[in-house]
């Protein structure tokens, strides 16, 4: 379980022709922390996964950042993080209970080869992805 900044959990190795990559502790860790996290629409994290097991099968993930926002009424990603976090008079100042970053690395050479890190975010992450690092 993911419980502090210094917590996280990997998935790495080659995607083989069937699609075949073992992320499944990784998928663990982000139903458990969704039924934890949020009251109400739990069940969109299988939408993510399904989503991110698509692109693995038809090698077209990317590298890139995925970002969810646990909040009793469900998950947000990025641009509704944002836009929730810039606006705290509509949003209220700590509207989620958390947000983890999973960090993807995906190679297309001779083979296809993808790097996933989950892992709780810190402030300083926060903050830079809200384009407000430094202030």
């Amino acid at each position: 379980m993911i419980t502090n900044d210094y917590d996280s959990c990997t998935a790495t190795g080659l995607v083989f022709e069937d699609g075949t990559l073992d992320w499944s502790h990784i998928q663990s860790e982000l139903i458990i922390g969704t039924g934890r996290f949020c009251d109400y629409n739990a069940n969109d994290i299988f939408d993510d996964l399904m989503s991110i097991q698509k692109k693995i099968n038809e090698r077209k993930l990317k590298t890139e950042t995925i970002w969810f926002g646990f909040r009793d009424c469900g998950i947000d990603h990025e641009t509704t993080i944002r836009d929730t976090l810039l606006n705290p008079k509509e949003y209220g100042f700590s509207p989620y209970r958390e947000i983890w970053k999973l960090e993807i690395i995906a190679a297309y050479k001779k083979y296809h080869s993808i790097y996933m890190e989950l892992s709780k975010a810190t402030s300083e992450e926060i903050e830079e992805m809200l384009g407000r690092e430094g202030e």
